[in-house]
């Protein structure tokens, strides 16, 4: 976080990566990335020491991979605040045809190609669509605070030559396996309070999404704001006030033990 959030820094230690990461070196690993979704670290357990849990702080589609990356590293992570998070609950039809289908040579060999092209020409456009200036200041509701720099801070990223073909493997990675990668599955190994800020005004991401993940994960809280899909741009001094009052509702976590 290259601007801390006014207040929030004098409390607690805040730490994030000030630079974008490098697409090309990930993109060279291909055989990594088609195996699994890397999320925002890796790490050796044998020599890992946890002095203090995280508190992860993030938005839409990173929020679901924050998400992941609790479920998965509970030991890491003490709490999760999410900012108008992406996500799809399953759906039941979605699961029993994905059961009873089974593949075919046809669908191996003519199906699966004309598949995948279409694939990459609907979700090239739609990441292209997706990064235009014009499209990202629609998100926002109140544009007092909206300006070239904060537009360009978010298109920036997206023009990395590779940035288009990561879009394309994440999104395809959860069309093609809906019951693994959903709300319902990584929530279910969530054991972490949950704060959810969003703003209502959304037009992507309603408000019903916050008050579905608070029914299925009980240990949410919810702050609802009069904002589009970026509250802490719009109304950051409220973010703020919502932030710090859920961290100091937070059960203190003991210091490490000192060996004798």
């Amino acid at each position: 976080m290259k601007e801390q959030v006014p207040g929030s820094s004098q409390c607690y230690d805040q730490s994030g990566v000030d630079q974008v990461v490098d697409c090309q070196q990930q993109m060279e690993r291909k055989t990594a990335l088609e195996a699994e979704i890397r999320l925002g670290f890796e790490r050796e357990e044998d020599d890992l020491m946890v002095v203090d849990k995280l508190l992860v702080r993030t938005i839409c589609l990173g929020g679901f991979a924050a998400l992941i990356t609790a479920a998965e590293s509970a030991q890491l992570v003490r709490g999760i605040v999410l900012l108008n998070s992406a996500g799809q609950f399953s759906n039941a039809n979605t699961k029993q045809s994905k059961e009873n289908g089974s593949e075919t040579a046809l669908q191996k060999l003519l199906v699966n190609p004309v598949k995948e092209a279409l694939q990459r020409i609907f979700l090239g456009f739609l990441f292209w669509q997706a990064k235009q200036p014009s499209r990202i200041e629609k998100v926002y509701i109140n544009t007092s605070n909206v300006d070239n720099y904060l537009v360009e801070s978010i298109t920036r990223p997206a023009g990395d030559p590779n940035a288009g073909e990561v879009y394309y493997r994440l999104m395809t990675r959860f069309m093609s396996n809906q019951s693994k990668y959903t709300l319902d599955s990584v929530l279910s190994e969530l054991s972490c309070p949950l704060l959810l800020i969003w703003g209502d005004l959304d037009p992507w991401v309603g408000p019903a999404k916050a008050v579905r993940i608070k029914d299925f994960y009980p240990n949410t809280t919810i702050v609802n704001l009069k904002a589009g899909h970026c509250p802490h741009d719009e109304v950051p001094e409220l973010v703020n006030i919502a932030l710090l009052d859920w961290l100091s509702s937070l059960e203190p976590v003991a210091g490490p033990q000192a060996s004798a």
